[in-house]
């Protein structure tokens, strides 16, 4: 049976963030075959950049949110392949970006960024990424009215278009080659 739950601690090797940046709290699947999973976030559950003074997540910062769980998904995914940290990757664009819900994500409320390839080469990879929030719990109650869309009891708050590039890198650590591709 395969291992479904990662901690930063497994993870933290394969992604480039460190408290009090790192957002991503665990990886809760990952298929490294499809290059998809999923991971968890909750608000104010320690300190960290970018929180409101009550813990709650300003909904401006679900992109970065977004981008760390793509990061953490690929990180993990490269791990159970066996494959070596990407030393050199970059978020290239986010396209089709689109926040769902407007307001913060309260403290404690957990948020789910799902994760699935859409297109890789040697170097490159677009990825959809979708945020959730749990819908029914009082603090989200408005959850029906602003516009989200409701996938059982999970409310897409943000989705987009994730193109990473150096995603294909195979470890390489020299900094006067490039990574990946033709060398110049």
């Amino acid at each position: 049976m395969k291992k479904s739950h990662f901690t930063p601690a497994e993870f933290g090797s394969y992604i480039p963030h460190r408290p009090p940046m790192l957002m991503i709290d665990e990886v809760v699947f990952a298929d490294p075959d499809l290059e998809s999973g999923e991971a968890f976030y909750v608000p104010g559950d320690r300190p960290m950049a970018g929180l409101n003074p009550d813990g709650s997540l300003p909904s401006h910062v679900i992109m970065e949110v977004m981008a760390q769980g793509c990061a953490a998904v690929l990180g993990v995914c490269r791990m159970l392949r066996g494959e070596p940290p990407m030393t050199r990757a970059l978020l290239l664009s986010v396209r089709g970006f689109q926040i769902r819900r407007r307001g913060a994500f309260p403290a404690g409320q957990r948020l789910l960024i799902s994760v699935s390839r859409e297109l890789k080469d040697e170097n490159f990879v677009i990825m959809n990424v979708e945020a959730f929030a749990s819908a029914g719990a009082p603090e989200d109650s408005r959850a029906a009215d602003d516009g989200g869309a409701m996938h059982g009891n999970r409310q897409i708050v943000a989705s987009g278009r994730f193109s990473v590039i150096g995603a294909g890198d195979a470890g390489n650590t020299d900094p006067e080659k490039p990574s990946g591709g033709a060398e110049k």
